[in-house]
């Protein structure tokens, strides 16, 4: 998942392509300032944890693009800003 910011945009990659494009209904839907930074779990819905498997987690200060994603996916290369 790529979040833009910029572009208003959330972008969701599977096996490093683009899979889907969405437009949050909150622009600040990512705001860490302060909070717990939780993956595959909400503090509205505690109860409704994702049941599964996470790996290969990568958090960029900035939006990659899918150009840099694939190169994440296919080589392990991370891109350097």
């Amino acid at each position: 998942m790529v979040l833009d910011q910029t572009a208003n945009q959330i972008k969701w990659y599977e096996d490093g392509v683009l899979y889907s494009v969405e437009t949050p209904l909150n622009a600040n839907i990512l705001d860490i300032n302060g909070n717990n930074f939780n993956i595959g779990y909400q503090l509205a819905t505690p109860n409704r944890g994702f049941n599964g498997y996470i790996d290969e987690v990568g958090i960029w200060n900035e939006a990659l693009s899918a150009s840099q994603i694939n190169d994440v996916f296919v080589n392990g290369i991370i891109p350097v800003p």
